[in-house]
């Protein structure tokens, strides 16, 4: 164990310490080799086995804090509704058709055509085969509350176009997050639309601009006047018959009218268009909104 200096010239002419320093350079490895399995050095884990615990607890001690690494990670990659509605890629000014140039084909010859047709088919004989997907998903509980919440806003129909169909005794719709991304926060009543599926796609590809947000962005804090003042009744866009008829299809005794309707402006192909939000769904968006903005300002 004696300690070896090798800028002792003397020491060194006679040798004192080669053998220890061999042993060390031999040892390295082994430590090193070991800290990056475990995350401990074996000099810690000498320790831990001289006091009395156990390779189980030491595993499940590693494990915790493996996950709580991960968990960590995740938390600072998320994005806050904030972040997201800021951030948006977006620009709205996607051309709504593309240009045709294909011209038709042209049928010369109908039996080699008839022909073809059937060859191509025969020869695309290819069995189903079984594919595994690893994905993130929320519980069906949380998922069919909050499907139920916006159908009783909106009886199925496209926030911003009205537009929906019957099916299985309902009105069809997807739903849809306004903050996207990789690590976009859950789907919740705050943070969810209901779109038809033409416009539920539009979403999903980013192709909008939520002009809205530029509204209220820098509010510290987001009130039901800022929303309001923002986004109040737009009576110079639909009358309540057209409102009645083409967006919510709602009943003489429900008395709704434009007074319960905000307007979130959004740029779709460079036009402006809508979402229509209720005000009820428009509390739940705020409460997000605020909740997001201080979690932010304490991270």
């Amino acid at each position: 164990e004696f300690k070896y200096f090798s800028n002792n010239e003397a020491l060194k002419a006679i040798g004192l310490g080669e053998n220890i320093k061999k042993a060390q350079q031999l040892q390295d490895p082994v430590n090193m080799k070991v800290k990056e399995q475990t995350g401990f050095s074996l000099d810690v884990l000498e320790e831990a086995k001289q006091e009395g615990i156990t390779e189980n607890e030491l595993r499940d001690y590693i494990e915790k804090k493996r996950l709580k690494k991960i968990e960590m990670k995740e938390k600072k990659h998320a994005k806050s509704l904030s972040e997201s509605l800021n951030e948006t890629k977006g620009n709205g000014n996607s051309k709504e058709f593309a240009n045709h140039n294909s011209s038709a084909n042209i049928i010369i010859d109908d039996d080699e055509f008839d022909k073809n047709i059937k060859d191509e088919r025969d020869n695309n004989n290819e069995k189903f085969h079984n594919k595994t997907v690893n994905a993130k998903k929320q519980k069906d509980g949380k998922i069919k509350d909050l499907k139920d919440t916006l159908y009783k806003q909106y009886s199925g129909h496209c926030q911003i176009c009205g537009d929906t169909f019957q099916y299985n005794g309902k009105n069809y719709f997807e739903i849809s997050s306004l903050n996207k991304g990789e690590n976009r926060d859950v789907n919740v009543k705050g943070n969810t639309l209901c779109l038809c599926p033409k416009h539920w796609t539009l979403f999903e590809l980013n192709l909008k601009e939520l002009i809205f947000w530029d509204e209220i962005k820098d509010k510290e804090e987001f009130t039901e006047d800022d929303f309001e003042r923002a986004f109040g009744p737009r009576c110079d866009l639909f009358t309540p018959e057209e409102v009645k008829e083409a967006f919510c299809n709602i009943n003489e005794e429900d008395n709704f009218s434009l007074d319960d309707l905000r307007f979130l402006p959004i740029k779709l192909f460079g036009k402006t268009e809508y979402i229509k939000v209720t005000k009820e769904h428009e509390k739940y968006i705020i409460n997000e909104l605020n909740r997001n903005h201080k979690r932010v300002e304490k991270n």
